[in-house]
């Protein structure tokens, strides 16, 4: 795993300028091998991280698509490889139901396109 190389996605952050971190994180984290990523799903609480649920050794092609979800108690992501969006992880909670949404990444390994953060539509 190379530790400092990953992107993250974040749902719930009560400011986009806290100092102490909050809020769901999505994080990608490269591994040895090309284009397969630890992925983790967090909670975090005044900078305090807490796992909910992770799944190592993820195969995530260039030029996928991913969501992160947070509704009716459960947080979900969902990643599209070519043919159609698909479940990987989901877990109960409902510590943030509203807030900001943002991005961060650190290495050399980032190239995000049409970001877009918003309140999914009524089933």
């Amino acid at each position: 795993m190379i530790a400092e190389r990953y992107f993250s996605v974040w749902l719930g952050m009560p400011a986009p300028t806290a100092t102490a971190s909050a809020g769901y994180e999505l994080r990608f984290t490269e591994t040895a091998t090309r284009n397969v990523y630890d992925v983790t799903l967090s909670s975090w609480t005044n900078g305090t991280k807490s796992l909910l649920t992770q799944r190592l050794g993820y195969s995530f092609p260039e030029k996928s698509q991913f969501a992160l979800v947070a509704r009716g108690g459960i947080v979900s992501v969902w990643v599209d490889t070519g043919t159609g969006f698909t479940e990987i992880l989901s877990v109960k909670s409902s510590t943030y139901s509203s807030g900001y949404a943002g991005i961060e990444a650190a290495g050399n390994i980032l190239h995000l396109s049409n970001f877009k953060a918003g309140s999914l539509p009524e089933s």
